[in-house]
């Protein structure tokens, strides 16, 4: 997808994991890791050890403990944003974060109304 003002993000259901990413090969664009994923379907499926497992692929990787806390650590300049879904930062009904430290620091939850307002972040 690619915004008004030209920023390429990468729409997948769970996200695209650092490791996933460099199975890749390391596309520099949202594009071209969208078509290396048409030619990869055996990373779009793999669970790894669970979804928290950095290993597990854009359809099961948790935001969390998977996704961000990866990306967060990537010493490079990340290549491009993403957009995704599956889990959430937050268990809303008990109120409390699912994510570390480091992730809660560049999100806001709205709690009454139950929606994660967090800054779009390039992961």
């Amino acid at each position: 997808m690619r915004t008004s003002d030209g920023e390429e993000l990468l729409v997948t259901h769970a996200g695209l994991t650092l490791a996933s990413w460099r199975a890749l090969g390391e596309p520099s664009s949202a594009t071209l890791a969208a078509e290396s994923l048409n030619e990869r379907p055996e990373l779009i499926w793999r669970t790894g050890e669970h979804a928290r497992d950095e290993q597990a692929g854009p359809l099961w990787a948790e935001s969390g403990a998977a996704l961000h806390e990866p990306w967060m650590a990537y010493p490079g300049i990340v290549p491009f944003g993403q957009i995704h879904g599956h889990s959430t930062l937050v268990h809303f009904a008990e109120q409390r974060w699912r994510c570390t430290g480091r992730i809660r620091q560049r999100a806001e939850v709205d709690w009454r109304s139950r929606l994660d307002l967090a800054e779009p972040q390039p992961f």
